[in-house]
């Protein structure tokens, strides 16, 4: 058995399941169902919040048509979007949502997880997205203290310039270290 120093994941064995994503102007009806129970769960909250002044405060009571209507219109003016789809009991279905910020060649994303996504899910569609985006685009990834685990596991796939980022200290305030990676 190797050693843990010695292991290297597999990039094609763990995308071999299927996971994949597509930018939100191509979402499917079925993809809109699962964008409005994550709404409804409020795993939107956060980025509805951002643009608050062109939607009001009453957000969270939004009907599904509602939310359907206004998203895309508000994603078309504040970056790039794609729709993660993972492989489950109901597969492939969304389990995420990343919002991308574009400057020239670099893309910023950040992902909202819907509560249904599992670890596995969540290895697979992020491996999936930085193996397929990183081609054309640096990737530069912040991690939450929540999230640094997931991006620790990812780097020991070879997808990342430093395989356990780099410390920004006091990134999030009051103490809270972040954690930076970029794509190769």
């Amino acid at each position: 058995m190797k050693q843990e120093s010695e292991w290297k994941a597999s990039r094609n064995l763990t995308l071999k399941r299927g996971a994949s994503f597509i930018a939100v102007a191509d979402a499917t009806g079925e993809d809109w169902k699962y964008l409005g129970a994550a709404h409804a769960m409020g795993v939107f909250n956060d980025l509805l919040d951002n643009w608050g002044e062109q939607i009001g405060d009453d957000y969270s009571s939004l009907k599904p048509e509602e939310f359907r209507a206004l998203m895309p219109a508000l994603m078309e003016t504040s970056g790039e979007y794609y729709v993660l789809h993972g492989i489950g009991p109901k597969c492939p279905r969304p389990v995420g949502l990343i919002a991308g910020i574009r400057m020239g060649h670099r893309l910023e994303p950040h992902v909202l997880w819907f509560g249904w996504a599992t670890k596995r899910n969540r290895l697979e569609t992020i491996l999936r997205f930085i193996q397929d985006m990183r081609a054309e685009n640096l990737l530069i990834i912040y991690a939450t203290p929540e999230n640094e685990t997931l991006f620790h596991h990812i780097g020991k796939y070879g997808v990342f310039q430093r395989e356990n980022g780099t410390v920004i200290e006091n990134y999030y305030g009051m103490g809270v270290n972040g954690r930076v990676w970029w794509s190769k």
